[in-house]
């Protein structure tokens, strides 16, 4: 993603009387020889992996619910390549903060993928979108309100989520996220750094041990 930029298009200028649009957000790729579709799909495929490994091995707190157990024969079908009409992420059971991470990457993924397309790719929007929202519901349960990583995700989200044309759903998102940060003041940043200050070495310190060798 790296190669690509954000560039912002609108068809319409209003002149001639013709109607102005509505402006379209879109990747576009610095150097379009620079990425291959088949690095593309082995990117995607890394993640949805990644994510397989984190739904199927759960780790640290659940939100509340039924307790997610391993389904070793899934596992053993899906490493087979027998598990029908299914992929690897397919399986959505998302209750842990590192299969929210997971899912996160992913979903970042498929909507900057989704949005290199022109017209940006349906199938790929929504499925972000709905990992977006289980990402949400997990993070918003397990994490404070406050916390970095749940706004990240209600900031993505919300970006998706213009780009789909749900402009008052994204909207709300954006509200959710000026109502609730509250960032440290001045004084605060101040008091922290020179705090930081104090606790640093003045430098490093060598000790010299001399050694005294024993008589025979």
């Amino acid at each position: 993603l790296y190669e690509y930029k954000m560039v912002v298009s609108n068809d319409g200028d209003g002149k001639g009387g013709q109607q102005s649009l509505p402006k379209k957000k879109q990747y576009v790729a610095l150097n379009p020889d620079g990425i291959t579709q088949q690095q593309w799909k082995a990117a995607e495929e890394h993640l949805r992996e990644a994510l397989q490994v984190a739904i199927d091995n759960p780790r640290g707190k659940q939100i509340q619910g039924q307790p997610q157990k391993q389904n070793k024969n899934k596992q053993k079908q899906r490493k087979k390549g027998k598990t029908q009409g299914s992929r690897p992420g397919d399986d959505k059971t998302i209750q842990t903060l590192s299969a929210a991470s997971a899912a996160q990457n992913l979903a970042v993924f498929l909507k900057s993928l989704a949005m290199t397309e022109d017209p940006p790719n349906p199938q790929r929007m929504a499925k972000a979108k709905e990992l977006y929202k289980q990402v949400e519901h997990v993070r918003g349960q397990l994490l404070p309100f406050d916390h970095p990583d749940l706004y990240a995700t209600k900031y993505s989200l919300a970006e998706l989520l213009e780009a789909m044309g749900e402009q008052d759903e994204a909207n709300v998102l954006r509200q959710e996220i000026i109502d609730t940060y509250d960032p440290p003041s001045s004084s605060e940043t101040e008091k922290a750094e020179e705090e930081d200050k104090e606790e640093e070495p003045l430098g490093r310190v060598v000790v010299v041990e001399k050694t005294v060798a024993s008589k025979s």
